[in-house]
């Protein structure tokens, strides 16, 4: 029997206007996400620095319009609520964020270790799983600054997907790791969905948009700030 959520994730006539040359604008975005969907978001030029997942998160509010999360406005909620929902949120950033005084293996585990009452050996367990799906041949002791960009990219994705995260935000997860990398992150995307989870996955890349594998996904793009449909852009 399917677990099935709703409504993870709604945008509802969002508009946001750029506070800095680092981000951009957006314009009347609606799109809704049951858990176990996906959207593949292809984006310009124009638009690289498009603050979907900082607004998907509640960290920035819409100049206009709402976002909701499990169905409740980011707005409406109070910090301790809105830091619980945030732990159920996995996320690979457009820029590395790593904590540099833990290890690799630490980092990958923080947010389950802060968001579940989770045992250390089930945590290594499943970051022993997610590391072998991902190519990985063994969990990393190392920090960070000293792990090829290409395989800490990778790392990103495990750590994203720790916990099967009720929403998954990949902003060009592919940007940085090998090219042959790339079936095993569409493996950790099929599991996560196969596990419930909803994924919103922003992408420049024509490799990726044209991938077999994920022609069944349903398809939108941010042309110019605005967001279309894939019935818009045919």
């Amino acid at each position: 029997m399917s677990n099935k959520v709703d409504n993870v994730l709604r945008f509802e006539s969002v508009s946001y206007t750029a506070s800095s040359d680092h981000d951009s604008s957006l314009n009347d975005v609606s799109f809704e996400l049951a858990g176990e969907e996906a959207v593949l978001v292809r984006i310009d030029g124009d638009s690289e620095h498009a603050p979907i997942l900082d607004l998907a998160l509640g960290l920035l509010s819409p100049a206009s319009g709402s976002v909701r999360y499990m169905d409740k406005s980011w707005d409406d909620m109070d910090a301790f609520e809105a830091a619980a929902n945030r732990g159920r949120i996995g996320c690979v950033f457009e820029m590395p964020g790593w904590v540099s005084s833990l290890s690799v293996a630490q980092n990958v585990m923080l947010r389950e270790r802060h968001h579940s009452k989770r045992g250390e050996a089930e945590l290594c367990r499943e970051a022993e799983e997610l590391a072998k799906l991902a190519g990985l041949a063994a969990m990393c002791d190392e920090r960070p600054d000293v792990v090829r960009r290409h395989e800490l990219r990778v790392w990103e994705w495990v750590r994203a997907c720790m916990g099967d995260p009720a929403l998954l935000v990949l902003v060009s997860p592919e940007k940085d790791a090998a090219s042959h990398a790339l079936p095993h992150l569409i493996d950790l995307v099929e599991r996560a969905i196969s596990r419930g989870s909803s994924v919103l996955w922003l992408t420049a890349s024509d490799t990726v948009w044209n991938h077999g594998r994920l022609s069944d996904m349903r398809r939108c793009a941010i042309e110019h700030e605005r967001w279309k449909s894939l019935g818009e852009m045919e």
